[in-house]
């Protein structure tokens, strides 16, 4: 149980205002309708980071004063003073606006509007890049990193908590643990859907990591979204031309790796690492220590990839197909890897033939 609040998603639960995919309040929201405790500096309405900081708190959005009161769980998040950190912040107001604009996709962060807080500028901490807030519908739940137990499978806690402890337990040297049929269902299941749609609207998200994955529970089923578009963009012609590298190294292509143009094959990369992570529940390059450099030897210059899974990681079979699928996520030539919904349907294909029972009904 427990787990802490990130920003919500369309079709979860939290705050007053009920489930469901929040409609966009408006171009920009009222300032004066949030409560927050925009100074409590580091408490637990606060949490900060090297792009500055998120405030959690409430908005009342009831429509007028005769109606019931509507009050929505909220986070509002702001850059720091860094000129990096207030320019990744516009571009993920610009993104999370598109896609809001176009009508939303089901499975990404449920963007509610933005908000300008010059109105309430004396209640602000120091140290802002910006009163331009992004504001996301908050729920409960926890990012995929946090349920392997790196020790081949799932714990009966976690197991527990998810409610897919229905399962035939497996004796591992660690304990008692369930394998995760259901948790690799749903992550490669329900990401590779709205990265598709992403990918056809030309924005590429650039960080896609088991971090950036929530699961959650939504009335009473476990629901796996992507999340944080701090480092997405939207692609302009054939690729898209960076003068910084960002993201998480062990995620990366060799093509982000080393500052060159990109395009949105660099997130299937990062899916096939995903793959290879909630399979092997062992984080990817954990040797590499995550350091760019290393990685940037490693995979860019002598053509490392990570170790394939054993036969045991598919206890249903089908190993051989999804091996070929993952070493086809990582050809070193972007053009050669299958886009997202080329996965997405070979996936289907490979569950429906029988292969496995991981994934397929979410596709």
């Amino acid at each position: 149980g427990g787990g802490f609040r990130f920003p919500g998603f369309g079709g979860g639960g939290g705050g007053g205002g009920g489930g469901g995919t929040t409609t966009l309040v408006g171009p920009s929201m009222d300032a004066t309708k949030f409560k927050v405790a925009w100074r409590q500096n580091g408490g637990p309405m606060m949490q900060q980071g090297g792009f500055g900081y998120v405030f959690f708190g409430t908005y009342d959005a009831t429509p007028n004063p005769n109606a019931k009161p509507v009050f929505v769980e909220v986070c509002i998040k702001l850059p720091n003073e860094d000129p990096d950190s207030v320019k990744a912040h516009q571009g993920e107001m610009e993104i999370n606006k598109k896609v809001a604009e176009s009508g939303g996709i089901p499975g990404v962060a449920d963007f509610i509007g933005t908000v300008d807080l010059n109105p309430i500028s004396q209640q602000l901490p120091n140290g802002l890049g910006s009163k331009q807030g992004i504001v996301w519908r908050v729920v409960k739940g926890k990012t995929l990193d946090n349920f392997f137990d790196r020790g081949g499978g799932m714990s009966p806690v976690v197991a527990n908590t998810l409610r897919i402890n229905n399962e035939p337990p497996t004796k591992i040297k660690g304990g008692v643990v369930y394998i995760k049929t259901a948790l690799c269902e749903k992550v490669l299941g329900e990401t590779l859907l709205p990265l598709a749609q992403l990918h056809e609207r030309g924005i590429i998200h650039r960080d896609l990591n088991s971090r950036n994955i929530l699961l959650t529970l939504n009335h009473g089923h476990l629901t796996a979204k992507v999340a944080d578009f701090g480092c997405a963009r939207k692609v302009k012609g054939a690729a898209l031309t960076t003068t910084t590298i960002s993201g998480s190294p062990a995620y990366m292509a060799p093509e982000q790796l080393e500052g060159k143009d990109l395009t949105d094959r660099v997130d299937v990369w990062a899916f096939g690492v995903l793959f290879w992570e909630t399979m092997c529940d062992q984080p990817p390059w954990a040797s590499k220590g995550n350091s760019l450099d290393a990685l940037k030897h490693a995979v860019s210059l002598q053509g490392e990839r990570l170790p394939l899974p054993s036969s045991d990681k598919f206890p249903n079979g089908g190993r051989a197909q999804y091996i070929k699928l993952m070493e086809a996520t990582w050809h070193v030539v972007p053009t050669a890897r299958p886009s997202m919904s080329t996965i997405a349907r070979n996936i289907g294909h490979i569950a429906a033939s029988g292969g496995s029972s991981y994934v397929g009904e979410h596709l």
